[in-house]
């Protein structure tokens, strides 16, 4: 979860981030998702589309595999481009 935990929208992302984690300890509570349970990482960009990338970098260094912010569309660009860079040299299997 990649949204801004500090400053004004902070009080917005900690509501979105309270209702992710309830969901996310049902779907742990009943095997998790294909068997794993999922983990929530979090990482502040401070409502920046900067941050956002430099958070999503981060995030993926830490071995996430979904990248989400929901606060702010301006932020998404970032975001994808992360993860497109990522993805585009990871090998596939066809």
């Amino acid at each position: 979860m990649i949204d801004p935990f500090s400053g004004p929208a902070a009080v917005v992302t900690e509501r979105i981030n309270k209702i992710l984690r309830h969901s996310v300890a049902e779907v742990n509570a009943n095997g998790g998702l294909n068997g794993q349970k999922i983990e929530i990482l979090t990482f502040d960009n401070k409502m920046s589309p900067q941050e956002t990338a430099i958070q999503a970098q981060k995030a993926i260094d830490a071995g996430a595999r979904i990248l989400q912010t929901s606060v702010s569309s301006s932020n998404s660009s970032p975001l994808s481009i992360s993860y497109a860079s990522t993805t585009a040299a990871t090998p596939t299997r066809g």
